[in-house]
């Protein structure tokens, strides 16, 4: 699955399982409150939505820290800080249920204290947006990698062009017999290419060399 398709299934099943808790605060804001006869499925719909969270963090930090591990640049640290603040929310969220289950006491009785108390509850509220948040960073970064890797894949499977291997010069005094007698045979332009020579050297090489007025070396 692509990390763009992966990211937004993660950030929409992260609001989705967080509904009940949006929902209801949202109800007590207008000065609503879910009904009494409500209670035995919105009990069941909270469960499934919060079993439900449960999987989509896990994800989202196999998500965030696989993205962090294809990072290179500077940018990494702040992937790598959001992956530590959704972290230690999920942490703060989550410790309180495990000491008060540890403790044999309520969850009420753990949080003891106004301060706790809101503190635990601004933790809940926070966590589903600083998830979406993370995996929105974790989701453009990877892309923008994946980008430079695609470019420097289609540069080193790119051939470069061959380079004609452009001979030595010819020059007249190197010219043998045989040489003079081949010229007076060709034409001027096969004359130019088999020696590497301008058009007008090999002119005159080939009026010479009809004329039969060269001499060579023996």
């Amino acid at each position: 699955m692509k990390h763009i398709n992966q990211a937004s299934v993660i950030k929409f099943l992260a609001v989705a399982t967080a509904s009940p808790r949006w929902v209801a605060a949202l109800l007590a804001a207008e000065g609503l409150h879910i009904p009494a006869e409500w209670a035995g499925s919105w009990l069941i719909f909270s469960a499934v939505c919060s079993l439900g969270m449960a999987g989509v963090e896990g994800w989202a930090f196999a998500y965030i820290f696989q993205a962090y591990r294809n990072q290179n640049d500077k940018k990494a640290k702040t992937l790598l800080y959001w992956a530590g603040a959704s972290a230690v929310v999920f942490a703060f969220v989550i410790a309180p249920y495990v000491a008060a289950s540890v403790s044999g006491v309520t969850m009420g009785a753990i949080l003891a204290g106004r301060f706790l108390l809101w503190a635990w509850s601004l933790a809940v509220a926070a966590s589903t947006i600083i998830i979406v948040a993370s995996v929105g960073l974790a989701q453009k970064e990877p892309r923008k990698v994946a980008e430079k890797t695609r470019q420097k894949s289609a540069e080193s499977r790119q051939v470069p062009a061959e380079v004609p291997q452009v001979a030595a010069q010819v020059r007249k005094k190197d010219l043998t017999a045989g040489d003079w007698a081949q010229i007076a045979g060709m034409r001027t332009a096969a004359i130019a290419e088999e020696y590497s020579v301008s058009e007008r050297t090999a002119r005159d090489w080939r009026k010479v060399a009809l004329n039969g007025s060269v001499k060579v070396k023996a």
